[in-house]
């Protein structure tokens, strides 16, 4: 029987490094020739927190706390790894410009169609459309966008 081993353990510590924080989702970044770093797995914590591991070192590339008061749940990548969606507890779908790691955009709803209204737990780009992403959560809906409009 083969065995694997350990390689090493991240830890999901709050922003001011003096607590553990639960790591509530996870994410490998894909392979892209627009992102220079290979094997990048990205944390969500559920201080708000988002962080960029080197998944063959352990090492920390980035971290950035998104809302204190909101617990992620979810996140996903769009299938070339330039956009990363979150969702959480404050009802809020973002997409984050994973070459700036800038806010792209923040969405809840448009006109009569409202966004969540209660926590969002899951987060999913198309993967044969990367302008459409869905969204699910607490309130037993699914909600899907168009990031063209």
């Amino acid at each position: 029987m083969e065995t694997s081993k350990l390689d090493f353990t991240l830890y999901g510590r709050s922003a001011s490094g003096d607590i553990d924080m639960p790591i509530t989702a996870l994410q490998w970044r894909p392979a892209s020739a627009q992102l220079k770093t290979p094997n990048v797995i990205v944390t969500a914590q559920a201080d708000g927190a988002l962080r960029h591991w080197n998944g063959s070192t352990g090492k920390l590339l980035y971290s950035m706390l998104q809302e204190p008061e909101n617990h992620l749940y979810a996140l996903d990548f769009n299938s070339e790894g330039t956009l990363l969606a979150t969702g959480g507890k404050d009802h809020f779908v973002r997409v984050y410009d994973e070459t700036t790691k800038a806010l792209a955009m923040k969405m809840k709803g448009r006109g009569e169609v409202i966004g969540h209204s209660n926590r969002i737990y899951c987060v999913k780009f198309n993967e044969r459309d990367y302008n459409m992403l869905a969204s699910g959560g607490w309130d037993n809906t699914v909600k899907i966008y168009d990031l063209r409009v």
